[in-house]
């Protein structure tokens, strides 16, 4: 999941955004969107919060020509809530542990100081549904997931802890590499999977709006100097676009 758009897709995001916000009944809820779906493969009610993404892009991106609008921020605050109040479950584990946080942890590294606290509360209490320290998948891309998760959880909340926590996991299963480009499709993400599977985009790709802060505590870390070196120059930039790949 990308949680800021690029350059080239910032005037698309926020049309999207602009038609989401414009969608939504009085109580903040898509007119379209089907809240009663059960689908374990596609599931409609996911919408709301993709939607709610794209509203949150459009409303905090530093080049959004709609960055801090009070109509958007608003309806985005209102229709986050709804999501965050009725915390929709899936019969499908997926959704509810890996799915669903994905998608709530990105607003709350978004919002930065603008977050309220039941905001932060809930999100938070969502995300530790992907408890991959205790149930561990093991290689794959559900474990690059799960530690993104963390990863976000960790940023927007200024948890040393839990960002040296994702760095130790992923170091032991992972290789970490900065790239621009997407994998390419014979590049496989585990060893029982040889159809070529690929992570069609990086896996991190976060805009900080507080880079001091950040640098600050992956200083703390055990990089290498390589390491460092690439981390101070993404701080530099307030970009850090990295590609997780396993194998």
């Amino acid at each position: 999941m990308i949680i800021w758009p690029t350059m080239n897709t910032i005037f698309d995001i926020v049309q999207a955004a602009i038609s989401y916000n414009e969608n939504l009944d009085s109580s903040c809820y898509g007119k379209d969107i089907n809240y009663a779906d059960r689908g374990l493969a596609n599931w409609a009610t996911e919408e709301h919060l993709k939607r709610v993404n794209t509203m949150m892009q459009a409303l905090t991106h530093p080049n959004s020509s709609v960055r801090n609008e009070p109509r958007l921020a608003i309806g985005t605050h209102c229709a986050l809530n709804v999501w965050l109040v009725r915390d929709w479950l899936n019969p499908n584990w997926w959704f509810n542990q890996i799915g669903i946080p994905l998608l709530v942890t990105g607003p709350l590294l978004m919002l930065g100081d603008n977050v309220t606290n039941f905001e932060v509360q809930k999100i938070t209490e969502i995300s530790f549904r992907s408890d991959w320290w205790e149930h561990d998948p093991g290689t794959g891309a559900n474990l690059i997931w799960m530690l993104q998760i963390e990863l976000y959880r960790s940023l927007a909340t200024n948890n040393r802890t839990g960002i040296e926590q994702v760095h130790r996991r992923a170091n032991s299963t992972t290789a970490i590499k900065m790239q621009s480009i997407r994998t390419q499709p014979t590049e496989c993400i585990n060893d029982e999977n040889q159809q070529g599977e690929h992570l069609s985009q990086a896996v991190l790709n976060i805009y900080t709006t507080s880079a001091t802060d950040y640098r600050e505590i992956f200083l703390l870390l055990d990089w290498n100097p390589s390491m460092e070196s690439l981390w101070n120059m993404i701080f530099q930039l307030n970009l850090v676009n990295l590609e997780v790949s396993i194998g």
